[in-house]
């Protein structure tokens, strides 16, 4: 029970996230929270998203993931963080979101008639930052500008 707590403390997210894969977990809940908050920062990719708004708003499964300096590129981190073992992660851009506002665009008025704001692409790389919603709980989010496509007219 306490080797996920111990790997915590130790700083190894990896061994952490294999033990709570395995049904191990913290002595308490606030184990776990205090370790979260402490995290500055997670490297990830998006690999998925469900619609919470249509065209204004979605929750994203995400992976873990490492840089790779000799290729330029991210890779799959193995027995890393992901939207299974931590939640879901989400833009803190679209939370503003709403019918005729479109964050940071300002809305529908500023862009060609027929666009529409989209989801963050499969596979596109952000950094994900642990808060805390209005009772407490932890969450995800990154922040990064939708794109917004559409027939031009």
């Amino acid at each position: 029970m306490r080797g996920i707590y111990n790997a915590m403390q130790q700083g190894d997210r990896a061994t952490a996230a294999m033990f709570q894969r395995a049904g191990s977990s913290f002595s308490t809940d606030r184990e776990l929270e205090n370790y979260r908050t402490q995290v500055a920062f997670v490297p990830a990719k998006i690999i998925g998203f469900t619609v919470i708004t249509a065209d204004l708003k979605w929750k994203y499964d995400w992976e873990e993931v490492r840089f790779t300096e000799s290729t330029a590129s991210i890779a799959t981190k193995t027995n890393g963080l992901n939207k299974t073992n931590q939640g879901w992660a989400y833009n803190w851009n679209e939370l503003a979101n709403a019918v005729g506002f479109w964050a940071p665009l300002g809305g529908p008025t500023n862009v060609p008639a027929g666009f529409k704001v989209k989801p963050m692409a499969i596979n596109t790389p952000v950094m994900l930052f642990p808060v805390r919603d209005t009772t407490g709980a932890l969450y995800w989010v990154f922040d990064k500008v939708n794109a917004i496509d559409g027939a031009c007219p």
